[in-house]
């Protein structure tokens, strides 16, 4: 199982140096646990740095993990 905060996701997204920290987890799309709140925050700082178009990318790559729901249980 793979969790990768909003920092890493944006540095993968920016091609960073410490993207490649976070290159394994993120292609491993099958043990990789997305939490809402990521795709929010990831979403909401790419829509307003680079556009609709990369955002909705963004979002797009992220959801083929396995996105939760936050809950109160």
């Amino acid at each position: 199982m793979n969790i990768v905060d909003s920092s890493g996701w944006l540095s993968y997204f920016a091609d960073e140096p410490s993207a490649k920290y976070f290159q394994l987890p993120l292609c491993d799309t099958g043990s990789l646990i997305v939490p809402v709140i990521t795709i929010y925050e990831v979403s909401k700082v790419l829509l307003r740095e680079s556009g609709e178009n990369e955002a909705l990318q963004a979002v797009s790559a992220m959801q083929k993990g396995r996105v939760i729901d936050l809950t109160t249980t």
